[in-house]
Order: C-alpha cells, then sequence, then structure tokens
C-alpha cells in the first residue's frame, strides 16, 4: 500500500495547480497578468480604501513583493494610487475605469481555475477546506 502524501507535498501539488491552471485561464482571456497581480486586482475592488501594506496582510505577501505587483498594474493604468487625507505617508489603491473593465474577465479566469482544480470537492468539503486553512493562517 502506497503512503499518503505528506501535507507540504500535497499543499505544494495544489499551489502549483492553481498557478498553473490560473495562468492558462487569464492567457486564454488574453489578459497579460501574472497570478498575484490577477489577484491584487480582485482584493483592490473587494476592499476599497486598502494600501498595500493591508493587501500584503489578506494575501499572505510581503509589501516588497506587493509593492512591486502595484506598480506593474499602475504602470499599465488599472489601478490608481492617491496619498490618504488623514495619513500622508499611505498611498490608497483603486481601480482606474480600465482596471474596472478588466476586473470582470480577471474574476471569472480565476473563479475558473478554482473551479478546475477543487471540482472534485462538494460545497461541504470546500467550506470545512477553508475553514481549515483559516485557523492555519489566524494562528
Amino acid at each position: 500500500m502506497q503512503n499518503s502524501p505528506s501535507l507540504e507535498i500535497a499543499l505544494g501539488a495544489i499551489n502549483n495547480a492553481l498557478r498553473q491552471h490560473i495562468h492558462h485561464y487569464l492567457s486564454q482571456a488574453s489578459i497579460h497578468l501574472s497570478g498575484p497581480q490577477s489577484q491584487l486586482l480582485v482584493l483592490i475592488s473587494d476592499r476599497p480604501g486598502s494600501c498595500a501594506r493591508q493587501l500584503g496582510t489578506v494575501a499572505g505577501r510581503d509589501k516588497a513583493t506587493v509593492t512591486r505587483h502595484l506598480a506593474a498594474l499602475v504602470a499599465q493604468g488599472w489601478v490608481t494610487r492617491h496619498t490618504d487625507p488623514n495619513d500622508g505617508r499611505r498611498q490608497i489603491l483603486a481601480l482606474s475605469a480600465d482596471g474596472k473593465q478588466l476586473l470582470a474577465k480577471v474574476k471569472k479566469a480565476r473563479a475558473d481555475a478554482y473551479r478546475q482544480v477543487f471540482s472534485p470537492l462538494e460545497s461541504n468539503d470546500k467550506a470545512a477546506l477553508v475553514a481549515l486553512l483559516e485557523k492555519c493562517r489566524n494562528r
């Protein structure tokens, strides 16, 4: 009887599958964004008034990495930054008009990728998986 894969191997394989599927579905939709850039676009939409540090916390990425990905999104004209009137050190992020138009295609591509990877799971299994992962993340 073959041993079950370790948690490390199983999570690594799922992470790789998600990255590959996200890349595939973004490319198929002619969206030239990386997986992390597409995730940030969605997070900016879902969390109005956020800054890079806050998005990094939600995404589990360090601020420097988030800032690098955001620079590309700003350069493409999909994201805007403006200084927080209450804290001059903080840059508030928002989607531009072009970013808002791109968002629907990005959300569909990402949803298709997740649906593909997690299709073997029933809804209650997905909810349980999310709860377990959040428990680890919020330790």
